[in-house]
């Protein structure tokens, strides 16, 4: 009888698909295995991992997020809603505590994909009510410099004044941005995107900076055109959509009052830079006719 046992179990661990886990095996063992599942596009095993490590480990808010992000892939939305929604409520147990705000980007990208706007929004909100800079009186002065400069003098001007640096909340800053501009609050969609250009290209200042104390800056086209051919700099780029989110500040400053002399200058940062694509084609576009950009009708 033994012995049939032992066959039928040593079958089962060789049997393609069955996963085995020893009664003892740690909590984030079994998570680990579930992401390897996840990333192997084996979702149910992944759901089946996740979930037994939260039976084992519990409260487990990474695997909580791990199975929204199986459903997120499947396209249940609200399942992944749920399953965000209840990892945030349980960040406490985060082992990494920062960890928390891409939490929140998840939950907001569920709420884009229903197509519901001001959860998105307050979803966003979550992060940026910890950008200090953004948020506390003790930079109340700072921010009232950055709408005037902007305003009056243009982007190179309050780069040579201001600085931040990169971090959680600059994504957020630009989907905030592009969000109220696309819903017609030119306002706070400029106070955004301010923050979200100043954390970009500060980030790629001081880190210049720190490479070559020689180092000027002097404008943000000149920038651009020093560190465009360097591969960090072209994925960092990238990863932060650092041409559109130019596009997008020249637009929100347009929006803001038509009659200001600075969204060409911004727009013209772009315009004729072949890196920025399809953003610099529209900058080129929006100098020669300038219109407001199409607003969502949700």
């Amino acid at each position: 009888m033994r012995t049939a046992a032992l066959v039928l179990g040593l079958a089962m661990a060789a049997a393609p698909g069955v996963r085995v886990y020893a009664e003892n095996e740690p909590a984030w063992v079994t998570y680990e295995r579930g992401q390897r599942a996840l990333r192997e596009g084996e979702f149910g095993e992944a759901v089946r991992a996740f979930r037994r490590a939260i039976e084992r480990g519990g409260p487990f808010p990474e695997a909580e997020a791990a199975i929204g992000e199986v459903y997120l892939v499947e396209g249940s939305l609200n399942l992944a809603e749920r399953q965000f929604r209840r990892a945030i409520v349980q960040r406490g147990a985060l082992r990494v505590p920062e960890e928390e705000y891409q939490l929140w980007y998840r939950l907001a990208e569920v709420y884009r994909l229903q197509e519901n706007p001001r959860a998105y929004e307050l979803a966003l909100l979550e992060i940026v009510e910890d950008d200090e800079w953004f948020v506390s009186e003790e930079y109340a002065g700072e921010r009232e410099g950055y709408r005037r400069v902007i305003r009056e003098e243009g982007l190179d001007r309050l780069l040579v004044l201001y600085r931040q640096r990169d971090d959680f909340a600059r994504r957020a800053h630009a989907l905030l941005g592009e969000h109220y501009l696309r819903t017609g609050n030119y306002g706070r969609a400029l106070d955004h995107l301010v923050f979200a250009n100043l954390k970009i290209l500060s980030e790629i200042i001081e880190t210049e900076l720190g490479r070559d104390p020689g180092y000027e800056f002097r404008t943000v086209s000149q920038l651009l055109e020093r560190v465009e051919g360097r591969r960090e700099w072209q994925e960092y780029i990238a990863e932060t959509g650092l041409y559109r989110t130019i596009y997008y500040l020249g637009s929100a400053l347009y929006g803001d009052d038509p009659s200001l002399a600075t969204p060409q200058q911004v727009w013209g940062i772009i315009a004729a830079r072949r890196a920025a694509g399809e953003w610099g084609i529209r900058a080129a576009e929006q100098i020669e006719d300038p219109e407001l950009e199409p607003l969502i009708d949700y």
